[in-house]
């Protein structure tokens, strides 16, 4: 079974052109960058982050900090999803910390 060629045509027959851009407002171009960052392996900027959760994070060995960015190794990508809502949880009790470091 094979969907190659559905995918091929559905490929050479899509428009890819965008009419609309939603531009983001500070707060959620803050969230894209944690949410995003995170699964990659750049990582999310420290500026953005709660240092004490991450730490915690750091010292379940699931993840480290490298050059201003806090990245999730293998152990810690598994679980990301869990990493990334306490992150965001927590960046958004201290929104003015978050502010602040900018």
């Amino acid at each position: 079974l094979s969907f190659a060629p559905e995918v091929e045509g559905f490929i050479a027959n899509a428009d890819f052109s965008f009419d609309e851009c939603e531009a983001l407002g500070e707060e959620d171009e803050r969230i894209e960058q944690i949410m995003l960052g995170l699964r990659t392996d750049r990582g999310a900027p420290m500026s953005l982050l709660d240092e004490a959760t991450v730490n915690k994070y750091i010292s379940f060995g699931l993840g480290e900090k490298r050059n201003g960015f806090f990245l999730l190794n293998e152990r810690g990508f598994m679980v990301s999803n869990t990493i990334i809502l306490d992150l965001l949880e927590e960046q958004q009790r201290s929104k003015p910390l978050a502010k602040a470091r900018r």
